[in-house]
């Protein structure tokens, strides 16, 4: 049971990972794009380094703890888990993908808004909207604010 969480948890990190919020976050791998006028900017960059503690690497060792695995096992392991991971990464929409998303979400209830109006009396409608602005506040104040 523990192991399934584990894998699920992964692999849903892997999916719906934050999105950068800034462009130049999206070019630069989440580090800020110094302005070219900075003097450190003639610095060179430094390599980035592939993080030791990766969704796959936290994956296999969480299933070699839970699996006793050895090291052959282990070592298979960890080539399936970062190829599958690495494809589930892939599914990841874009920052531009997710905008579009919410832009066409934004239209579609307003137009089932219109619709609703035409269907019910004001006094229907009127509790509709009271009843959606407040069940909306409280999504906004349970999840982190969404880039725009």
């Amino acid at each position: 049971m523990r192991l399934s969480l584990v894998l699920a948890a992964a692999m849903s990190m892997c999916l719906f990972a934050a999105v950068p919020a800034r462009a130049d976050e999206a070019v630069s791998g989440g580090q800020a794009a110094e302005p070219a006028s900075s003097p450190s900017a003639e610095k060179p960059a430094k390599p980035r380094h592939k993080p030791l503690h990766t969704p796959a690497t936290r994956l296999t060792a969480q299933m070699e703890r839970d699996l006793a695995l050895d090291s052959s096992q282990a070592a298979k392991v960890a080539e399936i888990n970062q190829k599958d991971i690495e494809a589930l990464q892939a599914l990841r929409p874009t920052e531009e993908e997710i905008k579009q998303a919410r832009r066409k979400q934004r239209e579609i209830l307003a137009e089932r808004d219109k619709a609703l109006k035409a269907v019910l009396t004001d006094r229907q409608y009127r509790e509709f909207t009271e009843k959606k602005e407040k069940y909306e506040k409280r999504m906004r104040n349970m999840a982190p604010a969404e880039p725009e």
